[in-house]
């Protein structure tokens, strides 16, 4: 509306009211109107620009509403209080497998079945009764016979009375962590089970280690009484042999002089036996509390040991730098000394030449020790022989049988293994591995 036609409407509503135009003053006032006229109308035309962009503004607001609600990655529905669908969005709908146009006015329970519409009814329930939010799960069936889990989380929906109308839930599908709780679930059984069979076993293991014990305690003492009674006649029949020597010495020719020091050695290697036997059976009985220690110091007390030996035999023995280990001194020194001495013994016509070496095990928190000689050697088919009792390899040389067997059972008291490699003519070189000493592992 221009201004001509603002002012012939602002005449005719002057007329109307019964003013003339002649007069002057009632021109004036005319003016005066016309003018207030304009300035409304130029309010008036911002006024309705403001609305026609407000109206837009509410268009973009009310497209960005429902792609946020229709196409958000989460199920929204509105519930009255019977349960019926009155809003439902696009994801919601795909995750219920249905059109939102059949979702519409529908009740949710008549989607699912059994247990699941207990469950819903349950939930709305306790929504509609409540102002506090509430959640539920529950199962759907899908194609191929599987299940689709949904967890509803859902707020009271009120009127502008402030009165529960309804529901506004949020559906989501929780199928994957389903999934991962019953696996969950599953390992768990799995485990409680294996943890019981295993308390069992370790029970068990425990009582036929305890039963071990003391039978290895009743062999140690068994051993070291038979010693005593084996012992005493030994040193009887010594005794009268002596005396027969120094009685008869003169009577006896060289033929009697032989055969009593066949029996001289008999006896001996008798006694030999006997302590071998005694000191065995002592190494299956409890030993000393397993602690760290230089295994260097150790080899050099098995060296002193053997010191004579070592002094006859022309014996060079060398070592690498020894580390520490966690094990029982006194059988350790006991095992080195009859590797070594093993050594001395079966190194025929040569000086033995002898080296401890040792590297990482491939056993985790090991050492593996080597000790590799120039002696006689032995055929490789006996390697499993020679750690067995009374098993002598070489009968041209004196012993009891009885020393690698000690061996063995040294090394499994300390967690450990031995073995041997070697060839006829070629030497021995024993292998055993030991516990690295505790402090390695801070």
């Amino acid at each position: 509306m221009d201004e001509s036609e603002i002012r012939l409407q602002a005449i005719e509503t002057l007329q109307r009211r019964g003013w003339k135009l002649g007069e002057e003053s009632k021109q004036q006032e005319i003016s005066a109107i016309l003018n207030e006229l304009s300035i409304h109308q130029v309010e008036l035309e911002l006024q309705n620009e403001e609305l026609r962009r407000a109206q837009v503004e509410l268009e973009i607001s009310r497209q960005r509403y429902f792609e946020l609600y229709n196409l958000a990655p989460i199920g929204y529905l509105t519930f009255d209080r019977q349960g019926q669908i009155l809003e439902v969005n696009l994801h919601a709908a795909e995750l219920l497998g249905k059109p939102v146009t059949q979702l519409r006015g529908r009740a949710l329970s008549s989607i699912l079945s059994g247990e699941a519409i207990v469950v819903f009814l349950r939930h709305l329930n306790a929504v509609t009764s409540s102002s506090l939010p509430q959640q539920c799960r529950l199962s759907l069936p899908k194609s191929a016979g599987t299940l689709i889990y949904l967890e509803l989380r859902s707020l009271p929906w009120l009127d502008e009375a402030g009165q529960i109308v309804g529901a506004r839930t949020v559906m989501q599908d929780v199928s994957g962590r389903v999934k991962a709780e019953m696996e969950a679930h599953a390992f768990r059984e799995r485990m409680n089970i294996f943890v019981t069979e295993l308390r069992t076993k370790n029970e068990a293991l425990q009582s036929a280690a305890e039963l071990l014990r003391l039978r290895n305690q009743d062999l140690a003492q068994m051993a070291f009484a038979t010693s005593h009674d084996l012992k005493a006649p030994l040193r009887t029949v010594a005794s009268y042999t002596k005396h027969l020597v120094n009685a008869y010495r003169d009577q006896l020719d060289e033929d009697g002089h032989r055969l009593v020091s066949h029996i001289m050695r008999g006896l001996r290697q008798m006694d030999q036996v006997i302590e071998g036997l005694v000191s065995y059976g002592r190494l299956g009985s409890e030993g000393n509390p397993l602690v760290d220690l230089d295994l260097s110091q150790v080899f050099n007390d098995a060296r002193r040991a053997l010191k004579g030996d070592i002094l006859e035999s022309g014996a060079m023995i060398t070592n690498d730098a020894l580390p520490f280990v966690h094990g029982d001194g006194q059988q350790l020194k006991l095992l080195l000394q009859n590797l070594l001495d093993n050594s001395i013994k079966y190194r025929g016509h040569k000086s033995p030449l002898i080296h401890l070496s040792v590297r990482d095990s491939e056993k985790a928190g090991y050492y593996q020790f080597s000790l590799r000689d120039n002696g006689i050697g032995f055929d490789p088919k006996h390697a499993e022989r020679a750690f067995r009792m009374f098993k002598r390899l070489n009968t041209h040389v004196e012993g009891t049988g009885i020393g690698l067997a000690q061996c063995q059972r040294i090394v499994q008291n300390h967690g450990g293994e031995i073995w041997v490699a070697t060839q006829p003519n070629l030497g021995a070189t024993f292998h055993f591995t030991l516990p690295k000493a505790s402090f390695e592992f801070v």
